[in-house]
């Protein structure tokens, strides 16, 4: 069963979990200088100038314009993931959140997760040749 999303940009959030470039850490978006997976969304989405407020809070947890551990309806739109409140499927029956917090499942996993349950190793193929 494949999800509808915006694949171009979960392609863009995918590559970033695989880059090696974010720390993973849990329970927050961004904190300490690691990063849920959504934090890495968050910051993808940031950098293709989704217009989203971030902040830091308490001098250690970075704050996506009211979100701190969920996905800000910014990034939900950008991914096209619809309302997911505050947060991603990686499966038909596992969240992302719970996936790299409860879960421990490192960011090459929930990458090849993402990319079988939104249809996007077609797309990476692609654009390969």
């Amino acid at each position: 069963m494949t999800l509808p999303s915006n694949k171009a940009n979960m392609r863009l959030w995918v590559d970033a979990l695989r880059s090696g470039d974010y720390k993973q850490g849990r329970h927050y978006l961004q904190a300490d200088g690691k990063f849920c997976c959504l934090g890495v969304a968050c910051q993808v989405a940031v950098a293709a100038g989704v217009p989203l407020r971030v902040r830091k809070y308490a001098d250690r947890i970075v704050v996506y314009g009211d979100c701190q551990s969920s996905l800000p309806p910014e990034v939900t739109t950008w991914l096209g993931t619809g309302d997911g409140f505050g947060d991603v499927p990686v499966t038909k029956w596992l969240l992302a959140t719970r996936a790299n917090d409860s879960h421990g499942w490192s960011f090459e996993r929930i990458a090849d997760a993402l990319e079988e349950t939104y249809d996007l190793k077609e797309e990476q193929d692609d654009t390969a040749e």
